[in-house]
């Protein structure tokens, strides 16, 4: 009997099987799609992540070719890279290209092929690993559309805009850009190329540099409105550009950070404010003139007051005062009894002309001022029209310094402090005013002050029927027109203080009359 030892025999046959089972769970198992292409394209073998990638099943695929899946404008390629591993030219290849799935749906994947040959040398089959990269493509496809909107919505836009690097080169400009600094295209490549926005010498000297350093360390930063021109920045780089503008401009630099918020660019955005800011001038220009009109009628219409003030004081007042002295002396003279009664019945109406013509000059303007002064008038007209006429207590103080004052500069502080006085009167509820003058050595103060109901002074001046407050606007548009202001402290029912200054030089004169007056108490 004989026996032979086959176990190497066995364990060579048990570790072929073993091996071939590995094989076939990582072939099945893969995470791509692996598959063995016959040289005319047949599917020989495929895994289950081929079929799921290609969208069709392992019996479908076994009846194509993988020139029937293929994008029609991908085959050429891929045939040509097989052509060049069947003629050993290489040994395997690598492409990106599109396989058309079962409903017509395109799949983009990462191929690499390489070819498998006997032991001649002869081709025996392709081995060609598939990746899925639709997801990666749609993103770069997303990307793209979304960097040529960028770029259409920076070409289109009506702002100017560069986009900066980290060292303030510009890297990228809009027509925009071009067209607000006057720059053309043959110039274009010389400016980009030696300009810097941190070294820009006028905008240095605007004083913005600062701010724009802010957006290079990660601020969104608005700039204040400036007037920039680009010829001196032209002439800074020794670029021979006559063409560069002078402009008015609006400007915002936003920071641009990448994935790992690290600043990556600087977008300038300018807006051309040029048209905006001439128009402002014309306004503003045009409300100077006017507001220069509207004094020069205030100023006339004191004038007049004034002189027609004087008239009634120095004629009519006189006459209607020697009226009345001769009709006295008329009534000495008669021993007619009836005619003595009638003059002094026409005395007595003499007397209220007379009364009714000094009211009026009152109301006027103060024929007296000129004489006694701002201060004097100020006391008289309070203890006429304040005290005695509506019964409010009546207290004036002038701190006795003297200063010499023009006309019309002391005309319009006398109408503003009556006016002051008349709002008192009809809204204050108060029952004390005062009205104090102080000179100091650089300014001319009023202060009236009452214990009336007081106000809202924003409400007021602000939110309040501009007819009821119109007086105060008036002589707070004369306090500026005089280079002095008005200020208003009240609160609800804690009465109310104006005051009132002008600054020295524009109230004094060589010659005019004094800031004086007696002190009054009602």
């Amino acid at each position: 009997m004989f026996t032979t030892d086959i176990t190497e025999e066995v364990l060579a046959r048990q570790q072929i099987k073993e091996g071939e089972e590995r094989f076939r769970a990582t072939f099945e198992q893969a995470a791509v799609g692996i598959a063995h292409v016959s040289l005319n394209g047949g599917f020989l073998r495929i895994n289950r992540q081929f079929c799921e990638i290609a969208g069709y099943s392992h019996e479908e695929l076994s009846g194509l070719t993988f020139q029937d899946i293929t994008y029609p404008d991908d085959l050429e390629a891929d045939l040509d890279q097989m052509q060049s591993l069947l003629d050993g030219k290489e040994n395997t290849y690598s492409m990106e290209k599109r396989y058309l799935r079962k409903g017509g749906q395109q799949v983009w994947i990462n191929l690499t092929v390489s070819i498998l040959r006997d032991d001649t040398g002869r081709p025996m089959y392709f081995v060609s690993v598939i990746e899925d990269i639709t997801p990666r493509k749609r993103a770069e496809e997303a990307l793209r559309e979304s960097e040529g909107k960028f770029r259409n919505l920076v070409e289109q836009s009506p702002l100017s805009i560069q986009i900066l690097n980290i060292d303030g080169q510009i890297i990228q400009v809009n027509e925009a850009w071009k067209k607000l600094w006057g720059i053309s295209e043959e110039d274009l490549e010389d400016v980009l190329g030696k300009y810097n926005v941190l070294e820009d010498e006028e905008a240095r000297k605007l004083g913005i540099i600062p701010l724009i350093e802010k957006a290079f360390r990660g601020e969104v930063v608005l700039l204040p409105e400036f007037q920039y021109d680009a010829s001196n920045t032209m002439e800074n780089l020794e670029i021979g550009y006559v063409a560069a503008k002078k402009r008015w401009v609006q400007a915002r630099l936003y920071p641009i950070r990448n994935s790992n918020g690290k600043i990556v660019n600087v977008v300038h955005i300018e807006e051309d404010i040029t048209e905006r800011k001439q128009a402002e001038d014309k306004v503003q220009n045009y409300q100077q003139r006017l507001k220069a009109l509207a004094s020069q009628l205030t100023i006339a219409e004191e004038r007049e007051r004034r002189r027609i003030a004087a008239d009634l004081h120095d004629h009519v007042g006189q006459s209607l005062a020697l009226a009345r002295m001769q009709l006295a002396t008329a009534i000495k003279s008669t021993d007619d009894s009836s005619i003595a009664d009638l003059c002094g019945e026409v005395s007595e109406n003499l007397l209220e002309a007379i009364r009714d013509t000094k009211n009026l000059i009152f109301e006027l303007s103060s024929p007296s001022m000129n004489e006694i002064g701002l201060g004097a008038a100020l006391s008289e007209w309070l203890e006429e029209n304040i005290e005695k006429k509506h019964g409010l207590h009546v207290e004036f103080i002038d701190d006795g310094n003297k200063r010499l004052l023009d006309d019309d500069v002391r005309s319009l502080l006398y109408r503003n402090v009556r006016e002051l006085l008349t709002n008192v009167i009809k809204h204050g509820q108060a029952n004390t005013v005062s009205v104090r003058l102080d000179n100091s050595s650089d300014s001319i103060r009023i202060t009236v002050q009452d214990d009336g109901v007081g106000c809202d002074v924003q409400e007021k001046m602000e939110k309040a029927n501009p007819y009821d407050s119109f007086g105060l606007f008036s002589i707070q548009e004369r306090m500026t027109d005089l280079g002095g202001q008005m200020e208003i402290l009240s609160e609800p029912g804690k009465g109310c203080t104006v005051i009132l200054t002008v600054p020295v030089g524009n109230g004094e004169k060589k010659k005019g009359s004094e800031v004086q007056g007696s002190e009054f108490k009602g």
